[in-house]
């Protein structure tokens, strides 16, 4: 069984393997770095980087760092599945899996690049057969974290607010807060690798076992009630396979189509802007075009979203007229405005087609919309899990400091004067978290700094003030005397909060 040492030993900072891929990339990059369609990838690819850490860390270097991990893991996917990978432009869309029934485990992202490079289809195929000699069905840890841990230099972990959660404390919270695993619909809204997914769903299959169902019945069970959202890339690709490997030897026995419900989203929904009585999705375009607005009302209804999806695709490969788009949308149950709104979209997505700058939006529509559908009164949680990011105010670029700062304000969070540089990101993750995606008298369960439980600055996610959503805290763990808890790191001391929204 692979251990979280052995395989950051085999695909890690320092062995061979990244070494050599490191250095083939660095040859792809220079050889198709400036095509527009890799050029618009790694463009969206920051912007996603600038909300997660609320600055601009994004850089050639990262990008190709995290094409080589995203690579690795889709080939892990397929393994475990015991799946052959021979064509490696099938392995990186996703298609092979999808060949199985296996939906959304594996997409076609921002790190398939190197395949329009010469020799890039040789460098997957390399990287797929190193990850051969491991068997992953049975582990008990979420091995992919120490894969991305190995990777990323701790001091910079550091300076980025990055601090997965050990195991055994994931663990604990889970147990805790999912008291009847095989009913909760539970959701972690920033999942990193997908560590508490991982303990989420393991709790849930021994459950399914100890009540003798049959194991797609389990399978299925899961897919229902576990959910995860990033919007960090990278993150999201770990987090899907991390996904399947609590399943074990039961994916052998799936039902015919298996859906792994991981979303690359923004859970803070910064881009959801209110228009008249309802409100609209914008999705950036870099560098400086107008963004593509998608209504919100049509997003929350996944089955007209996705049957919008596929008229947007269909126009696209007849280069059809967006009116045309428009009175397809409109006949498939759309109303009027939202119609018109998605016609004038296709017409944006017509243009960048035409530019060669397209491939990649059905991925970006279909992630960066899922939340605002698990936000929907009819898809929350019944217990929200998870370790959300922890990022200082004072550490924030100019633009994400304003719109901490109005977003707390409105949960009466916000507090100024000296104790302003002192805010925290992990604050809207409690507040926005319990309004938008969690159900009345549902469960709060998330691990945060410890001054969540004593700083003034955080008085009223204490004390029962905040507005807009009511939140009772019911518990907490103070680990001010575990050490160390993040492995070499030198973190703050933890608190584990558990809570419960009225």
């Amino acid at each position: 069984m692979p251990t979280p040492i052995v395989v950051a030993l085999a695909f890690g900072r320092y062995s061979l393997a990244f070494g050599r891929a490191h250095a083939e990339l660095q040859r792809l990059w220079e050889e198709v770095g400036d095509h527009p369609e890799v050029r618009l990838k790694r463009n969206l690819w920051d912007g996603l980087l600038r909300q997660v850490y609320g600055d601009d860390v994004g850089s050639d270097a990262l990008f190709l760092q995290h094409t080589y991990l995203t690579i690795l893991v889709k080939a892990i996917a397929a393994r475990v599945l015991d799946l052959e990978i021979g064509d490696p432009a099938e392995m990186l869309s996703g298609r092979l899996l999808m060949n199985e029934g296996i939906v959304g485990a594996v997409e076609a992202d921002f790190f398939d690049w190197p395949l329009l490079a010469d020799g890039g289809d040789e460098l997957v195929r390399t990287l797929a057969t190193e990850t051969i000699r491991f068997r992953l069905r049975d582990v008990e840890v979420d091995v992919l974290k120490s894969l991305y841990e190995s990777l990323i230099d701790p001091d910079e972990r550091h300076d980025l607010g990055e601090y997965y959660t050990p195991d055994w404390l994931a663990a604990r919270v889970v147990a805790a807060a999912v008291s009847r695993p095989l009913e909760s619909r539970v959701l972690d809204p920033s999942c990193g690798s997908g560590t508490f997914l991982f303990h989420a769903l393991r709790r849930l299959v021994a459950a399914g076992r100890d009540a003798g169902m049959p194991p797609a019945e389990i399978v299925a069970t899961c897919a229902d009630r576990v959910f995860g959202i990033d919007v960090h890339p990278v993150a999201v690709a770990l987090a899907r396979v991390t996904w399947l490997l609590p399943l074990g030897d039961l994916v052998q026995d799936r039902p015919p189509t298996l859906t792994v419900p991981v979303y690359m989203g923004d859970s803070m929904q910064w881009n959801l802007r209110p228009l008249g009585a309802s409100a609209e999705v914008l999705v950036d375009v870099p560098p400086n075009h107008p963004p593509l607005r998608i209504p919100a009302g049509l997003a929350s209804d996944l089955g007209l979203f996705e049957h919008a999806l596929d008229e947007l695709n269909r126009g696209l490969d007849t280069l059809a007229e967006p009116e045309a788009v428009r009175d397809a949308i409109a006949r498939a149950g759309a109303t009027a405005e939202d119609a018109a709104m998605l016609g004038r979209t296709f017409a944006q997505l017509k243009q960048l087609y035409l530019d060669g700058r397209n491939h990649i939006w059905t991925f970006v529509l279909c992630n960066l919309l899922r939340p605002v559908w698990l936000s929907h009164p009819d898809h929350r949680a019944d217990v929200l899990i998870g370790n959300p990011p922890w990022i200082v105010y004072r550490y924030l670029s100019a633009d994400m400091k304003e719109r901490l700062r109005e977003a707390l304000q409105r949960y009466g969070l916000w507090v100024g004067g000296s104790l302003a540089t002192h805010q925290d990101m992990f604050a809207l993750f409690w507040a926005r978290g319990a309004e938008r995606y969690l159900r009345d008298g549902g469960t709060l369960a998330l691990v945060l700094p410890y001054a969540a439980l004593n700083a003034p600055v955080f008085a009223a996610m204490r004390d029962g003030s905040m507005q807009r959503v009511k939140v009772a805290v019911t518990g907490g763990w103070g680990l001010e005397r575990v050490w160390p808890i993040w492995q070499r790191l030198n973190a703050p001391a933890t608190a584990c909060g558990l809570s419960r929204c009225k």
